[in-house]
């Protein structure tokens, strides 16, 4: 079944209005790059999500402080409004200005950035404007939010970053790195950047909330190309709305999104993860997401496509006691490839592993070794509300121990 869910009436078939653009990677996000009813004007009043909403009501809201196109001028911006973290300060920037980044000068938790690590709330609003690092720069990520740091990044890209090297434990979020506060992307853009873990985006621990936003063409060395939500050492939370993960990679695990510990979930609403690639890697797999050690993955109306993994799920990946969960949600045109590779759309690995489909397909994809469609190995898939796995190459579910009960080959 081929779904057209919100985020595809409005971003993908709009072609007209350029939302086609939007859904499959443009680089930039101007205003009228997208139609109304996914963008909103530069500055204009938006809806935050819930814990950055609360953020801002409990802190004075302070004059907007208006940022030149220079790179220092938004240094010194965010300096000030660290100073003030009893107000929730709004930085807005110039249009269509690239602040570039030459020097890592602020370390944080996570090493070396380009810009001072947020502990205090802030809005940064954008308008065709990018954040990034030169290309011949020493090797530093773009941004981190520390514990009491509230960061809203409004039409704004993320782009350059790059925390690959030697310590892999802190070579996390190229772009943006999460210790333990809030991020919300709106209408923004993480884009090209690098690291050992969450090419993208790393949410450590804290909350990140991506609303009409997209995480493309990232890389990571191990897990989580666009993505790496991680509950390492506290519980850690993302939610993905009306948004596009497409074309990270990830050398192991999570080619899009990789997901990990009981304390972790990812929730998507009205989203796409698209030709998202995961690598051989040693240990984990999932070519869109990657689910593992107990942790909880949701997608409503959403749709996971064309994605690869060179193990196994080329679609999703659910492991070690983890939980997913699609609610009329598609997972079509994936691929399990390399020697062995099963589950070309789902891969179900290990004693209460669980996934439960509602509404939701399972077609199109293929594996090197049967099945094509879901692979389960020691877990529980329940197939519900007219679910339906069809059309995989070369079975759809056989052989899986147990079966899939309501799957025909």
């Amino acid at each position: 079944m081929r779904r057209t869910g919100p985020i595809f009436r409005m971003g993908m078939l709009a072609a007209g209005s350029g939302g086609l653009l939007f859904a499959l990677g443009a680089t930039a996000l101007p205003a009228q790059a997208a139609p109304a009813a996914v963008m909103t004007p530069p500055g204009a009043t938006v809806s935050l999500p819930p814990v950055q909403a609360a953020a801002a009501t409990a802190q004075a809201a302070s004059t907007p402080i208006r940022v030149r196109c220079d790179t220092q001028d938004l240094i010194d911006a965010i300096n000030t409004a660290n100073s003030t973290p009893a107000t929730h300060d709004t930085l807005i920037l110039a249009k269509r200005c690239t602040y570039a980044l030459t020097t890592d000068v602020f370390s944080g938790f996570g090493g070396p950035n380009g810009l001072p690590p947020v502990t205090s709330p802030i809005t940064i609003t954008g308008n065709d404007t990018r954040i990034a690092r030169v290309s011949t720069a020493p090797r530093f990520r773009i941004l981190e939010v520390d514990a009491g740091g509230a960061l809203v990044l409004d039409h704004l890209t993320i782009s350059g970053g790059d925390r690959t090297g030697v310590n892999a434990f802190i070579n996390r979020g190229g772009g943006i790195f999460n210790t333990g506060g809030t991020v919300a992307l709106l209408y923004s853009a993480v884009t090209d950047n690098d690291a050992t873990f969450g090419g993208g985006i790393d949410n450590f621990r804290g909350t990140v909330t991506l609303r009409s936003s997209k995480v493309t063409k990232n890389t990571a060395t191990f897990s989580g190309g666009g993505i790496d939500n991680a509950g390492n050492v506290g519980a850690a939370d993302l939610k993905v709305e009306s948004s596009v993960i497409r074309g990270n990679s990830a050398g192991d695990g999570g080619g899009g999104i990789a997901n990990f510990f009981s304390s972790t979930t990812t929730t998507l609403r009205d989203s796409i993860v698209v030709r998202n690639a995961a690598g051989a890697g040693s240990v984990f797999a999932g070519g869109g997401i990657g689910n593992f050690f107990g942790a909880s993955v949701t997608l409503r109306d959403s749709e996971v496509t064309g994605n690869t993994s060179a193990r196994r799920g080329g679609g999703i990946s659910n492991e070690n006691a983890s939980t997913l969960t699609l609610r009329y949600s598609d997972v079509e045109d994936n691929t399990a490839t390399g020697t062995g590779a099963q589950g070309g759309g789902i891969a179900n690995i290990g004693a209460g592993s669980t996934v439960q489909l509602f509404g939701s397909d399972v077609e199109d994809n293929a594996a090197t070794v049967a099945p094509g469609g879901i692979f389960n190995s020691v877990g529980t898939v329940t197939l519900a509300r007219g679910s339906d796995v069809r059309d995989n190459r070369p079975t759809n579910c056989t052989p899986s121990a147990p079966p899939v009960a309501g799957c025909h080959n």
